[in-house]
Parts: structure tokens; C-alpha cells; sequence
């Protein structure tokens, strides 16, 4: 009876993990990150992947083109803090060329801020550091 009334109670605990929503689940990952960059980094990483992308590709006048990267590979390979306080993360990468008025293909350095927290509107800010690579 006892190892019944243990089930039932791993039942209805998973099952009430289960019902939890993305934004209940996402505020208690980042809380349990607290400002550990790392942990939120790594928690924040593929929403800086898909939403940093499309913004960053409008501030260029010509053509844009991303480095083939592989399934593991990221757009960003540096990470820092633009607001502790407020958690927001600054993405770096220099996985992209732009065109150039004459048409030919530089590499660029680009960033994007994050609000781990922040579900609803994740991308904070987005900008060209400039050419190069890091």
C-alpha cells in the first residue's frame, strides 16, 4: 500500500511539472541560474540563435551572408554582460559577411542582447561592431 501511495504521488508530482507553462518553466530556470552567466548563457543560447538573427540581418544596406555552421555550432562564440542587475546578456559572433557597395563580401563582427527572463520579446538590442573577425 505504501509503495501505491508513493507511485501515486511521483504521478501527480510529474504530472503537475508537466502542466506547467514555457514561461512558468523558463522564470524558474533563469531564477535558479540567478547571475550565474554561464547557466544563463547556456539557457538563453538558441533564443539568441533564432531571434537574433532576422534583426541583425535588416541593419545591413546590401546582402548578407551567414558561415555554414554545423548541428553544435552557434551563431555567437563570445558572451558578456551588458546589465547584471537586470540579467541581460550580450551575444558576439563573427559567423557573417556583409556586401559591400561594391558588391564584394567582408566579415563582420555583430552582437545582439538578451533578456534570458524575458519571454514575450527576448531581443533587447542588436548592432554591426564592425568588420572583422574574432
Amino acid at each position: 500500500m505504501r509503495n501505491a501511495l508513493l507511485m501515486a504521488g511521483i504521478l501527480v508530482a510529474s504530472l503537475a511539472t508537466g502542466c506547467e507553462s514555457s514561461e512558468e518553466t523558463n522564470k524558474r530556470q533563469v531564477a535558479a541560474c540567478g547571475q550565474n552567466l554561464q547557466c544563463l548563457s547556456k539557457l538563453s543560447e538558441p533564443t539568441a540563435h533564432v531571434f537574433c538573427k532576422r534583426p541583425i540581418e535588416r541593419l545591413t544596406q546590401y546582402d548578407m551572408k551567414w558561415d555554414e555552421f554545423g548541428f553544435a555550432d552557434t551563431r555567437f562564440s563570445k558572451i558578456t554582460w551588458k546589465d547584471m542587475n537586470h540579467g541581460i546578456i550580450t551575444y558576439v559572433g563573427d559567423r557573417a559577411k556583409i556586401q559591400t557597395p561594391e558588391g564584394a563580401y567582408i566579415n563582420v563582427i555583430y552582437a545582439c542582447d538578451i533578456d534570458p527572463a524575458d519571454t514575450n520579446s527576448p531581443v533587447k538590442d542588436v548592432w554591426i561592431v564592425g568588420p572583422g573577425k574574432l
